[in-house]
């Protein structure tokens, strides 16, 4: 009987655990929603990463608030980011899907060194950085208009 017990206690937990394992495999239009969304949202985060920089340079940011926009921006990049990473794309959208991937990548990258640059009250890389920033921001917006 202790074997049966054990049994039907370890066959779910195997079950369950192996569900997550596989990436979801949508169609092509279906990737393209999830990827635009996730453009979309990068296009605003990436933005917003910019504008913060910018007006911490002219003192016009109280207190925290820059560093909790950033903080909050960098979450929201990661789950950006994973709504695409996490997707089996089509075989005939492969090169379209590795070319998303790679640009929402080098957002999150630019919205954790903005923070980071933030937080460590680098100033003097601000303007390297939002020029980074604003040039991704035309890139990522020109991706999503092309999907």
């Amino acid at each position: 009987m202790g074997r049966s017990v054990a049994g039907l206690l370890v066959a779910p937990l195997l079950l369950t655990t192996g569900c997550g394992l596989v990436p979801a495999r949508p169609d092509a239009a279906a990737w393209r929603d999830t990827a635009s969304t996730a453009l979309d949202d990068a296009v605003a985060l990436v933005g917003t990463a910019s504008m913060v920089l910018r007006e911490e340079e002219r003192q016009h940011v109280l207190g925290g608030y820059g560093v909790a926009t950033l903080v909050h921006a960098e979450d929201a990049m990661g789950k950006a980011v994973d709504s695409v990473d996490t997707l089996q794309p089509p075989a005939s959208i492969e090169k379209e899907a590795s070319h998303v991937s790679d640009l929402l990548a080098e957002a999150d990258d630019a919205v954790q060194t903005a923070r980071e640059a933030l937080v460590s009250g680098d100033q003097a890389s601000y303007p390297r950085l939002r020029h980074h920033l604003d040039a991704l921001h035309d890139q990522l917006q020109k991706a999503g208009g092309t999907l």
